[in-house]
């Protein structure tokens, strides 16, 4: 007689679980790419981080998220300083 998990009656095997944190960082990081929308990657991708490091997984997407939503928040405040002095 074979073993079966407990939880899985059928003797099919069980699907391999996600690492928390790794779809909410390639989330965060393409909408921290998007100059529109790099404000709401951010946070997200420091969410996706905060998961991950939790659960003690490297999740490269989420600092790339983190990295280019704090490179465009920079630029927009950067943008609107100097728009700011020129009028």
């Amino acid at each position: 007689m074979s073993y079966q998990e407990p939880n899985n009656p059928y003797g099919q095997p069980a699907q391999p679980v996600d690492a928390p944190g790794l779809k909410l960082g390639k989330i965060g990081m393409i909408l921290a790419i998007i100059p529109c929308t790099a404000t709401i990657g951010l946070i997200i991708s420091i969410i996706a981080m905060v998961q991950s490091n939790n659960a003690n997984v490297v999740n490269k997407n989420a600092k790339i998220g983190v990295i280019a939503g704090i490179i465009w928040l920079v630029l927009g405040v950067i943008g609107n300083i100097v728009f700011a002095t020129l009028q």
